[in-house]
């Protein structure tokens, strides 16, 4: 049970899956919309500045955050697939 949630005022409003490496410390994902709502989800997959919003990243196994993940300026590396850094946890010692 891999991925993880988009997470946008305290609402699950998407899903990353199917991870595919791109560059040094870039990695795509599928989106999965989770969101009702028609424009979020137009946004979700269309949009590069909705992806510099300040989003959550929960990781969907363990549930905790990836406190330095982020999207590239220029998010989209495919129709629906966004291009991720810094998804994964850590863990304190």
């Amino acid at each position: 049970m891999g991925g993880w949630y988009v997470e946008h005022n305290g609402r699950r409003i998407a899903a990353l899956a199917e991870p595919q490496w791109e560059d040094m410390f870039w990695v795509s994902y599928a989106i999965e919309p989770l969101t009702e709502d028609a424009e979020e989800r137009r946004q979700l997959l269309e949009t590069d500045a909705f992806w510099l919003t300040e989003f959550v990243y929960r990781s969907k196994q363990f549930g905790e955050v990836a406190d330095n993940a982020m999207p590239a300026l220029h998010p989209f590396i495919s129709p629906g697939r966004v291009n991720m850094r810094g998804l994964y946890l850590t863990i304190d010692t």
